[in-house]
């Protein structure tokens, strides 16, 4: 949602998803039990993902700030919490998050935005998490530099 004002225009955005999974018919390989009517496995249940841009009136420079959540996973499928080969990081893999990423950028073409630079900070906080359903933790705070070329 743009919003024009005398230096520039300040645009909101975000989106959010709100995800069930029910396992319709199926068998769990291991135990012959049926898996009708329960979780389905590697399902976040609900993220959003909100913010805000700046953008000058010559389009020289912009600036952004945004926040990314993702809700904690509460309907797990009994195939992974019955898993002969469950780990602390299956169940630790299914807490919630907040990360905030602040970026801001140059064009150094300004007519046409061909060529910019583009510094982001990601994870403000430097809090640990781990994307929902990934082995690997998050690492802390990571800083981007970059040129982008369109």
């Amino acid at each position: 949602m743009p919003v024009v004002v005398r230096p520039g225009v300040i645009t909101f955005f975000g989106n959010a998803a709100l995800t069930r999974g029910t396992v319709l018919a199926g068998v769990n390989a291991l135990t012959g039990a049926s898996l009708a009517g329960t979780p389905q496995d590697n399902i976040s249940p609900a993220k959003a993902q909100l913010g805000v841009r700046f953008n000058d009136a010559r389009d020289r420079w912009w600036v952004e700030y945004g926040v990314r959540s993702q809700a904690k996973v509460t309907r797990v499928a009994s195939t992974l919490l019955e898993s002969p080969y469950l780990i602390p990081q299956d169940l630790l893999g299914l807490d919630g998050f907040t990360i905030q990423r602040f970026s801001w950028g140059l064009n150094l073409r300004p007519r046409d935005g061909r060529i910019g630079l583009v510094f982001a900070v990601e994870n403000l906080a430097d809090r640990f998490y781990r994307e929902q359903f990934q082995f690997a933790p998050a690492r802390g705070r990571s800083v981007t530099v970059a040129v982008h070329v369109r």
